[in-house]
């Protein structure tokens, strides 16, 4: 059973995820996500999805459930800690740069997945075709 923190840890995990301009990630995580359903017919629809993910995916929806998680992981020495660096200039850097090195990595796990995506569908193949085979045995 996890309990909640105490209220300078939380208040230290806000002034953390401020340093770490958590809000602003989030905002580019909502657009990298639309932009992946953009691809899917979805266009007519871009402002209710918009919407719907910003509700879902901001920091005001979240702030209680990270500050838990955070609570859990890191102690308030840690955190303050964590919180320093993230206000030093590389810090900032890291903070900064963070939403378009998500971005860039999930575009290359999309592409990575695409260009085997041979290979899965031939151990799917495999895979059903061992089943198909061995339904005999069993019956």
């Amino acid at each position: 059973m996890t309990t909640s923190p105490t209220a300078s840890h939380s208040l230290a995990i806000n002034d953390l995820f401020d340093a770490m301009m958590i809000g602003a990630q989030m905002s580019v995580g909502v657009d990298i996500a639309l932009r992946s359903l953009m691809h899917s017919g979805m266009e007519p629809y871009a402002d209710v999805i918009r919407s719907f993910l910003t509700s879902i995916m901001s920091l005001d929806a979240l702030r209680s459930p990270l500050t838990d998680m955070y609570a859990s992981r890191f102690t308030e020495a840690e955190v303050k800690d964590l919180t320093t660096f993230y206000r030093s200039p590389l810090g900032r850097r890291l903070a900064a740069e963070g939403p378009s090195l998500a971005a860039e990595g999930a575009l290359l796990g999309q592409r990575s997945a695409q260009e085997r995506m041979p290979e899965l569908i031939a151990a799917l193949e495999q895979e059903q075709s061992k089943q198909q085979s061995g339904a005999g045995l069993l019956t």
